[in-house]
């Protein structure tokens, strides 16, 4: 199992570089780049279809 301080790195540089990915067009990213609740950020990715995404947030996120 990994640390927080591991985790939120990781989860940090998998945010980044899906919001990269993504463009300017995507909601997630903006969601990301605005550095909303990892809830909303999930919201959005389902609903953009990016279902394996949301999933591996939803294991990083507290709230779940």
């Amino acid at each position: 199992m990994l640390d927080e301080n591991t985790s939120n790195y990781a989860l940090d540089k998998l945010l980044h570089g899906m919001a990269d990915k993504l463009g300017d067009e995507s909601k997630t990213a903006r969601a990301i780049r605005d550095k909303e609740a990892t809830p909303s950020i999930i919201q959005y990715a389902v609903g953009e279809g990016l279902n394996d995404f949301a999933d591996i947030l939803k294991l990083f996120s507290k709230e779940e």
